[in-house]
């Protein structure tokens, strides 16, 4: 084993690596290294874990890892590594597989995921990945964690998706894919995490939240939803996070909120709601982050918003709420309350 991780290690990798064919583990992040991989880096054949994130080594690494049969992890995250990701070698025991926030290109191996059953965390964010997502259908049921944010992947969401029963999160933000989510998405019961926003899908989101009990996070801003909010999300009762701003969602904010208890944060703004904020919203106590504006809301602020003692954001701007200064007397309890945003158009 060798973990030289903030070491402040600089200049090049050392070829003289290599030498090491006996070694397990090797673990070089968070230091200042530069170059390229050494050709021979491959000879580290027994090499169970490798960990090169987070320096600012470049190049193409074709080549380099042929040999490394034996991966379990394999992290490259976070450096200036480039080129095309095809044709990188084979890694039958390969569970952990990070390699965003770098400048790769083209489309990973198809064998990727045929050749391992075991992947558990398969990253490529962050990135210049552009073609479909067909490699995936080989992908085991066995991966908890999917990160393709951040490239310029188009197309439909692919059906095998839905068969990674697995998955804990799943996060597909700043690409172009379009169509509509399929109802199959009632088959990732074990989703906590789901991050959609940023692309351009489109239609109704689908009201199966019933089966997603175990979500804490759905982030999906800046698409082309339309349609009602789906009342199942209020079975998630361990939903922390729901951010849907910048869709064209309409109808009444309908949700029951009393089955939302550990909500921190609501964001529909910029959306086409309409009618009264929703009374129950006063049982999320939890609540931190409150984004309504610039939808279509009337009414007041209820009196009962005043046990949302711990809100610390809240925007109802560009609405066509009444009493708006009302809203600080009601909301005098909440003496975490940094930002107060209720002008209206």
């Amino acid at each position: 084993m060798l973990n030289v991780s903030r070491k402040g290690l600089q200049g090049s990798i050392s070829g003289s690596l290599s030498n090491l064919d006996q070694l397990r583990l090797l673990d070089l992040s968070y230091n200042d290294l530069k170059g390229g991989l050494p050709t021979d880096f491959s000879n580290l054949q027994l090499l169970e874990v490798l960990d090169l994130s987070h320096n600012m080594l470049s190049g193409s690494i074709v080549g380099a890892l042929d040999k490394l049969t034996l991966v379990q992890s394999l992290n490259l995250s976070s450096n200036l590594f480039s080129g095309n990701f095809s044709g990188i070698g084979k890694f039958p025991d390969l569970v952990e597989f990070v390699i965003s926030n770098n400048s790769f290109s083209g489309e990973l191996d198809s064998q990727l995921c045929s050749v391992s059953r075991k992947i558990r965390v398969l990253d490529i964010s962050l990135n210049h990945f552009t073609l479909g997502l067909e490699w995936l259908d080989n992908c085991s049921i066995s991966l908890q964690q999917l990160h393709l944010d951040e490239n310029s992947l188009t197309g439909l969401l692919p059906e095998s998706m839905y068969s990674m029963t697995s998955l804990e999160q799943l996060s597909v933000s700043a690409n172009y894919f379009s169509g509509q989510l399929s109802p199959q998405l009632s088959k990732l019961s074990n989703l906590k995490s789901l991050v959609l926003s940023g692309n351009m899908f489109s239609g109704a989101i689908p009201d199966v939240f019933g089966n997603l009990t175990n979500l804490e996070q759905f982030s999906a801003n800046s698409n082309s939803f339309s349609g009602a909010l789906p009342s199942s999300l209020a079975q998630c009762s361990k939903l922390r996070v729901l951010e849907l701003r910048n869709n064209s969602l309409s109808g009444v904010i309908n949700l029951d909120f009393t089955g939302l208890p550990n909500l921190y944060t609501l964001d529909l703004a910029s959306n086409r709601f309409h009618g009264p904020l929703p009374d129950s919203l006063c049982t999320s106590q939890e609540l931190r982050i409150l984004n309504l504006a610039r939808n279509k809301l009337t009414g007041q602020v209820p009196g009962s918003y005043a046990n949302l003692t711990s809100l610390m954001f809240l925007s109802l701007s560009n609405n066509s709420l009444t009493s708006l200064s009302g809203a600080v007397s009601v909301l005098q309890n909440s003496r975490s309350l940094t930002t107060l945003i209720s002008s209206s158009p």
